[in-house]
């Protein structure tokens, strides 16, 4: 007999400091996702992201093409909602933080909601530059803004070297 894992309730997500529980169908189609920060309650530590509000699956089924009597690829999108009401995050640091410390344990914030992909992209990396999430010092759960800048390279090749003489 399997064992079913049992969820540790979430705490709605915060916009304009107020419980988003509900989004309505209408909202849920108006935008294409959302900027958000979560944000650890004892320490202050923190995580910039961006998350889809819906999800896309692409079918391919093969149809029979009656004028030329040869099959088709044929392509259907499915959208569905995503799973952003439970969503914390995709970095390996900050669900290893969530799994150690539990659901409980963090602040869920949505900085900014916005209606294409491309937006989506800028602001998520807009917010990550304007908190310095990866510069010396700040308290962040991000390693990286879009896989290009790291905390490593706050540090010169001369300071790397103090740091391992240490």
């Amino acid at each position: 007999m399997a064992r079913r894992k049992i969820k540790e309730p979430v705490e709605p997500w915060f916009f304009k400091g107020q419980p988003i529980e509900v989004l309505s169908e209408e909202d849920l189609n108006l935008y294409y996702g959302f900027i958000y920060k979560i944000t650890n309650k004892e320490t202050g530590q923190f995580y910039i992201g961006k998350k889809n509000l819906h999800s896309y699956k692409t079918l391919v089924k093969h149809v029979l093409n009656e004028r030329t009597n040869r099959m088709n690829k044929v392509r259907e999108v499915l959208v569905s909602e995503s799973n952003w009401r439970d969503y914390f995050g995709s970095s390996v640091e900050i669900k290893t933080a969530v799994k150690e410390l539990g659901k409980s344990a963090f602040s869920r914030e949505i900085l900014l909601f916005v209606t294409t992909k491309k937006q989506l992209t800028y602001y998520e990396a807009k917010y990550q530059f304007e908190t310095g999430c990866i510069e010396p010092g700040v308290s962040s759960y991000n390693s990286n803004i879009f896989g290009r800048f790291f905390p490593g390279d706050f540090y010169s090749e001369d300071s790397l070297d103090e740091l391992e003489d240490e």
